[in-house]
This record gives structure tokens, C-alpha cells and sequence, in this order.
């Protein structure tokens, strides 16, 4: 079967905080082992931020090294 270009990356609305803001969160990789990040535990340190959007545009774009693992990651566990 032929191949399928990969979906563009994008963060992914899921559930709501105590103060009704969404949850960003993106799953990568294929069935198998399933991993949790948290990104900022903090709300909106701008850092943890950055540092988890590169990782999550990074796991995106390289998702074959996963091979076998799901990664789901969360934005900000404290996004209010």
C-alpha cells in the first residue's frame, strides 16, 4: 500500500482545567509502548514552553525513531 504524507503538526485541544482553559496535548508514534511528558508544571513558564514545543515538533517530524512507542505529550499541566 502506498504511503501517506505525514499530517501536519499541531497541538490538539483535550478536556478542561478547574479555570475551563483546554488541555494542549499531541500523541506520536505508532502502537506499542506509550510514554507521558509533562511539559510545564508550572502554567506558563516560558522555557518549559519552548523546550517542550521543540521536543514535540521534533518526535513529530522524526517519528519513525520511535519505532514501536507512543509518546502522548501535555503542553502545560497548569495552563491557567
Amino acid at each position: 500500500p502506498p504511503i501517506s504524507a505525514p499530517k501536519p503538526f499541531a497541538w490538539k485541544s483535550e478536556g478542561r482545567t478547574a479555570g475551563g482553559r483546554s488541555f494542549q496535548i499531541v500523541s506520536v508514534g505508532d502502537d506499542g509502548y506509550r510514554t507521558l511528558v509533562a511539559g510545564s508544571v508550572g502554567g506558563n513558564d516560558p522555557v518549559a514552553l519552548e523546550l517542550v514545543d521543540q521536543l514535540a515538533r521534533r518526535l513529530h517530524r522524526d517519528s519513525v525513531i520511535l519505532g514501536g512507542v507512543t509518546c502522548t505529550i501535555v503542553r502545560s499541566l497548569n495552563p491557567d
